[in-house]
């Protein structure tokens, strides 16, 4: 900080007296630390000179105001002496690090930076906007800033200091020695830099000379000297030790096990406790009795918390106490049991911790984080997070079911009674792990890549706590592995808890098309005012959002109630927009999101809800208005730049679609989806080698990010490298979806080995057509040495498969699976047993499904009532018509459905074929309305027959398809229905089809009777159609030349 304006003055001591005097001895004052004196001298002055002199006055007065701690005062006074001397770098950089001292960083920023353009030489600037980006993280940019500071001043042994740190952060211990010895020998006094290397022995593991060195921190500012003489450890018989606690909460209950033993060399011990860890820590042995303060009661010797395990733990007899050594009060017991009544796995979670940590960046995460823990069933997460980023649990990664207990908490003794109840706590490196590890209870811990002292460099288990468990990162920043591993461990750990009592669980809801997600703003708070008061309404809202955060349907009436209540409440609106977007509901909610707006014009998260909204509604104009509307709110918004390229994309305009996500990847470059929405981008773009870059170099950047992997497996697949492609593919287990799905099986996979009889449980995955496809494999199995084969699917399809030869039993893939020796999902079978899908054996391509006989007949009797000659009330005199299947839409959930499914609008050209009956297997209203009023508007009306509704399973539709001369799709399950049943099949593709269907062929290796047709462009169908008209047409005509030839005419 400024040092004393000496030179405001003439140096004549003869002749010293008003101002002169006053700045002497406000001088004096201050360099003897004696602030309050400084303080009430340097505002004595300001009275007394002219403004021209005010500044330094200013600047000192601030300075002595900060070594009080009146952070607001000294903040005003350095911020008066900037402005009445904006260009004097000195009194700028005091300002700068006032501010960072008040965690006001972006403000620091601002204004160091600024000064920096006029003084870019400023040493202190420069070291102080070091100091910034070191506390935000930005380990290079800081590093850049302190060399340039000894570029300028060599002897500036602060910026050494910090050098060392930095260093010790990166896990560069060597070069972090080397800072540390440079700043003490510039300042063999800097006892800051000698706590900061003790820290780093402990965390290497030379506990003596850490503990030693640590000692150095009682010459630090802040430590009391009433505190003195210090305790040495020697028994102090009838007489009181006086224990400080220091640094954080954790430090507190972590080393309070440490009292009791040193209440047996003394006669009382009186406790310093933090005031928030009082109430818990009350009845603590040992403790004879907590002060507030130092001055409070006397004592003989005193002593910081954590020196006591430097002198108790070389005791040969010394015992500390292990866990657990702390419990949860029994009065706040009974008020948490019923917090974790509900049937489940309860874990408490904390994402994050205090912000003022120097290090917080390394350490502290978002609850949207945890979204891989999110789709875990069974599992009902307790938010124990309090703070700053409490509020987060009101917007949890979707899927995840999380109660806000942390907002009832009064104190740490309800953390401490709920944590008594969980089964299980995951929490970052705070105060909660301390408590979590104190009273026993199973923990896991996240640490960074170089973390907190206490924890050291390796190793998953530590001293302090048996029950805990900690989860180190690989790299700096790698927080994904981290979470993967997390993930699974839990999985497994309720697969343990579980598998000899195993829980129904139900399939998981249809997702919607893929859009980009929405941030929930923090519970809101209740209008003021009559309208607002007396009715409970803060409550209300508080429960509201906590059913929309588990997404239940009871948030939907709930929030329709609170928007009639409050309705010029845009955040509620929001809240009731995303509720109805949560029961799939799009126009429910495009509705709420759009009277938000009105509401709530400056927020973007609205707009992009509302783009959502509409892009699920097919009004992609609308979505793309609406997704621009939030970028002109907030140019950076990385989710709503991804709303609009996926928008691009949706109407074929892929170029501009990557052009904005590399915009959006500018602005997030962490996000690997972003890179492998480029990549899927260019492979709709046929531009395999750039897809396949961006694929790589996310693997390169993340390592185990298992989508990158599975996405370039499937671009292995789609250009032939079966191969290849094959065991990047199996990390589709480690995707977060799969992830949840293998937990429910306790079988071990089978690796196409000999199986000597042994039961292999087949399970079905992913769509009904996969499973409709590589089901035929499974007489394969018998003739490879199985025993016992069960086959794990979805109902609809047990009457088409349950006659599969071989198979012995058919079950429901949503109940809890059956034992089985072994196991193999459905879309490995292909790759384990050998086979290339390029070329699968004559068996399997030559295999056809049995359809039941009664609906066999019952369906040939409606199409063909003659026996087979005639479409039903087809006029017999002329040519029999040709009956055609017709299926031109998938699923609409579907990722790819805009790009395989056919627009109505685009089948006028197959409509206007002559000759053919349309057998409609469609099932949408939707669909059959749009094609009615398509036929409608022909000069001739084409002979439509809709059918879907009588399709109640799929031996329904096979039935169907095999009284019919022909089937033309899209590529969806009645693609693979109809090649399983022999029916002939023309089946149209989009420029860049599934992997299956491959680029280049008109013939499919599994469909004997099946011709593909294909896009040669991204989104044109109209020259598929127009081909395919063209060979319907001579289809026709084959078939009544046939019949003509039958019938001998």
């Amino acid at each position: 900080m400024t040092a004393p304006p000496s030179s405001l003055f003439p140096p004549s001591r003869a002749a010293e007296k008003g101002p002169p005097r006053l700045l002497r001895e406000a001088n004096a004052h201050m360099r003897a630390g004696r602030w309050a004196e400084a303080e009430s001298g340097y505002r004595r002055l300001l009275k007394e000179i002219p403004p021209s002199e005010a500044p330094r006055v200013m600047a000192s007065l601030g300075a002595a105001c900060r070594s009080q701690g009146k952070r607001d005062e000294a903040l005003h006074f350095l911020e008066s002496a900037c402005k009445l001397q904006p260009d004097n770098p000195r009194f700028s950089a005091n300002l700068g690090a006032m501010l960072y001292e008040a965690g006001r960083l972006d403000e620091a920023r601002r204004h160091l930076e600024s000064t920096l353009a006029r003084h870019p030489d400023a040493g202190d600037v420069l070291y102080n906007l070091g100091l910034v980006n070191q506390k935000e993280g930005r380990l290079a940019d800081a590093v850049r800033l302190f060399r340039t500071v000894l570029e300028i001043k060599p002897d500036y042994a602060g910026a050494f200091h910090n050098l060392g740190a930095i260093f010790m952060k990166q896990g560069r211990f060597k070069a972090a020695e080397t800072e540390f010895r440079q700043a003490l020998r510039l300042r063999p006094d800097y006892h800051k830099v000698r706590v900061d290397r003790a820290l780093m022995y402990l965390l290497t593991g030379d506990r003596k000379q850490g503990r030693d060195e640590y000692e150095y921190r009682y010459r630090l500012n802040g430590f009391p000297d009433a505190l003195r003489p210090l305790w040495d450890g020697r028994p102090l018989p009838g007489k009181t030790l006086y224990l400080m606690a220091e640094q954080g909460l954790g430090d507190t209950l972590q080393f309070i096990r440490y009292v009791p033993l040193a209440r047996r060399r003394c006669g009382r011990i009186l406790f310093q406790c933090p005031p928030l860890l009082k109430d818990l820590l009350a009845d603590f042995p040992g403790v004879d009795q907590q002060v507030d303060r130092i001055t409070d009661m006397p004592f003989d010797a005193g002593l910081a918390l954590l020196s006591l395990p430097r002198l108790l733990d070389d005791d040969p007899d010394a015992q500390i106490m292990p866990p657990p050594y702390l419990t949860a009060p029994v009065d706040r017991l009974s008020r948490w049991e019923k917090a974790v009544a509900a049937p489940g796995f309860h874990v408490g979670l904390v994402w994050a911790g205090n912000p003022a940590h120097q290090t917080d960046w390394a350490r502290s995460l978002h609850l949207t984080d945890f979204a891989a823990l999110a789709d875990i069933p069974g599992v009902i997460f307790h938010g124990l997070q309090k703070g700053q980023r409490a509020g987060e649990v009101h917007s949890p990664p979707p899927g995840m079911d999380i109660r806000p207990d942390a907002d009832r908490f009064s104190d740490f003794r309800d953390t401490a009674a709920l944590v008594h109840h969980l089964d299980l706590v995951i929490c970052v490196d705070t105060s909660v792990a301390h408590l979590a590890g104190a009273m026993g209870k199973e923990t896991w811990t996240l640490l960074p890549y170089i973390p907190d002292w206490r924890w050291g460099l390796e190793g998953e288990k530590t001293g302090w706590y048996p029950q805990m468990r900690l989860y180190r990162q690989k790299r700096p920043g790698g927080w994904d592995a981290v979470f993967r591993k997390l993930a699974a461990d839990l999985m497994e750990n309720l697969a343990d808890r579980t598998r000899s009592a195993p829980v129904r669980t139900a399939a998981p809801p249809v997702p919607q098309r893929n859009h980009p997600p929405l941030t929930m703003p923090d519970a809101p708070l209740p209008e003021q005012g009559p309208s607002a008061a007396g009715t409970g309404i803060s409550a209300r809202i508080q429960e509201a959002l906590h059913l929309l955060s588990r997404r239940d349907p009871k948030a939907v009436p709930a929030l329709e109630k609170l928007t009639a209540a409050l309705p010029g409440r845009g955040d509620l609106r929001m809240a009731l927009g995303m509720a109805h977007w949560n029961r799939n509901d799009a126009a429910a909610a495009l509705s709420a999101f759009a009277a938000g707006a009105g509401r709530d014009p400056g927020n973007p998260e609205i707009r992009i809800g509302m783009g959502n909204a509409l892009r699920e509604l097919n009004r992609n104009d609308e979505a793309r208005a609406a997704y621009e509307a939030a970028l002109s709110l907030k140019v950076d918004h990385v989710e709503a730049l991804k709303g609009l390229a996926l928008c691009h994309a949706d109407d074929g305009r892929l170029e501009e679609a990557v052009r904005v996500y590399e915009t959006a990847l500018v602005h997030a470059p962490a996000d690997p989806e972003i890179r492998l929405s480029i990549g899927n981008t260019q492979k709709r773009m046929a531009d395999f080698t750039a897809a396949r870059r961006e694929y790589e170099a996310v693997i390169y950047h993340w390592p185990d990010y298992a989508r990158a992997h599975l996405f370039l497996g499937l671009l292995d697949f789609l250009e032939g490298r079966f191969e290849e492609g094959a065991e990047k593919y199996e990390w589709r287990w480690k995707t977060p979806s799969m992830r949840r799905e293998a937990a429910r099986f306790s079988s071990p996979v089978w690796d196409g080995g000999p199986l000597n009889g042994c039961s292999l449980l087949v399970h079905a995955e992913q769509g009904l057509g996969d499973t409709l496809q590589f089901a035929r494999l499974l007489p394969e199995l018998r003739t490879r040495g199985a025993g016992r084969i069960i086959l794990s699917c979805d109902p609809p399809l047990f009457p088409l498969l349950e006659s599969i030869p071989g198979v012995d039993r058919v079950v429901d893939r949503n109940a809890p699976p059956p034992p089985a020796d072994q196991r193999i999902p459905l879309m490995s079978l292909v790759f384990r047993m050998g086979i290339s899908p390029a070329d699968p054996p004559e068996s399997v391509r030559l295999f056809r499904y049995k359809i039941p006989a009664d609906p066999l007949k019952r369906w040939r009797d409606r199409l063909r009532p003659s026996g087979g000659d005639s479409a039903p009330d087809a006029d017999h005199s002329g040519p029999p018509p040709i009956l055609a299947g017709l299926c031109w839409a998938g699923n609409p959930k579907h990722a790819r459905d805009r790009q395989r499914s056919i627009p109505v609008s685009a089948l006028r050209t197959l409509l206007e074929v002559p000759g053919i009956t349309w057998l409609i297997f469609q099932k949408e209203a939707r669909h059959r309305t749009a094609l009615d009023e398509l036929a409608a508007s022909l000069p001739a009306m084409p002979d439509i027959r809709h059918i879907g509704d009588d399709l109640t399973d799929f031996a329904e539709s096979a039935a169907a398809l095999a009284a019919a001369d022909l089937l033309l799709t899209v590529d969806t399950a009645m693609a693979h229905l109809a090649g399983g049943t022999g029916c002939p099949a023309w089946t149209l593709l989009p420029f860049i089809p599934d992997w299956r269907w491959g680029l280049e062929k008109e013939d499919a290796p599994w469909y004997p009777e099946m011709r593909l047709f294909r896009q040669g462009a991204d989104g044109r169908w109209a020259p598929v159609l127009e081909r395919a008209a063209k060979e319907l047409s001579r289809f026709h005509s084959s078939m009544i030349s046939k019949a003509f030839r039958l019938s001998g005419k």
